[in-house]
């Protein structure tokens, strides 16, 4: 079945997030029920990612349109309860319960920075200090690492700069992990963290770093470059 982008659409965002989708239903099945968060945040991305792909005067209807077609599949399949997904298709198409893009984005960017403050608790996410004592390099020459793109940051929940922890550890390969990095070009920051961090279907499931830690060098750099690309 063909899919047609609507105009404005972005064919790059609409790609990404079918991608996200699939590795969101393989991040379901593998964490289930007991770990419901984390497979929450992998729907959200590929979500947030296809509101993306159409302009922002239609993402208020894509919402709905979405809302819809779950409450629908759910009565389908028998997981919901007829009525109660009918009456959920009635309340989607009052106007005035249509859900607000303004808070669906709020409750994006809350979670975003709830799970940057985890990453920093949990020592994942380093300061500009902390990442130059670690590294043993100066403050000029860690900018030099990021305008190169041998290195990313990420903007913390207080709008400081972080940066990922792998790179100081001694157990991967500073080089490679830099390699990788370039190959996922100018995205951002978060984009790139997401990529390192996330199991992905190319690589067995398995996340890029685990799939480094098993010298398939060659695999993840292809992977970053899909990503990349997507």
């Amino acid at each position: 079945m063909s899919y047609h982008h609507p105009p404005g659409a972005s064919a790059a965002d609409s790609s990404a997030a079918a991608t996200l989708l699939a590795e969101a239903v393989s991040d379901f099945l593998q964490t289930g029920a007991a770990n419901a968060p984390p497979s929450a945040d992998s729907f959200l991305r590929a979500y947030s990612t296809l509101a993306r792909s159409v302009p922002k005067t239609r993402r208020r209807a894509l919402y709905q349109v979405m809302s819809q077609a779950l409450a629908a599949a759910a009565a389908k399949d028998g997981v919901a309860d007829p009525t109660t997904a009918a009456s959920e298709l009635a309340r989607q198409k009052e106007p005035q319960q249509e859900p607000a893009e303004g808070d669906f984005m709020s409750s994006l960017r809350s979670q975003e920075a709830q799970r940057r403050r985890d990453d920093i608790a949990a020592g994942r996410l380093l300061s500009s200090a902390e990442m130059r004592d670690r590294l043993g390099i100066s403050r000029q020459a860690l900018s030099a690492a990021v305008r190169s793109q041998r290195l990313f940051v990420l903007a913390g929940p207080s709008g400081d700069f972080l940066y990922p922890a792998f790179f100081a550890d001694g157990r991967h390969d500073r080089a490679v992990l830099e390699r990788v990095s370039r190959a996922l070009g100018s995205l951002p920051g978060g984009a790139k963290w997401e990529f390192f961090t996330t199991p992905r279907l190319s690589l067995g499931k398995k996340t890029p770093l685990q799939a480094l830690a098993r010298g398939q060098v060659e695999q993840v750099l292809a992977a970053a470059a899909a990503f990349a690309n997507a």
